[in-house]
């Protein structure tokens, strides 16, 4: 059997960014890395967020 976890704050989502919020506000994307892995992020995915 699995068990999925998922964020019910979307502060917590957004705290593990760091750095990047800063290059998202300012560049409009940013690469992020989330549990060892990197992932290209935009803006709008924070906006929505």
């Amino acid at each position: 059997m699995f068990a999925l976890s998922v964020p019910v704050d979307p502060a917590h989502v957004s705290h593990h960014f760091g750095e990047a919020l800063t290059v998202l506000e300012h560049a409009g994307k940013a690469e992020v890395n989330v549990g060892g892995r990197g992932f290209r992020m935009k803006k709008s995915f924070f906006e929505d967020l």
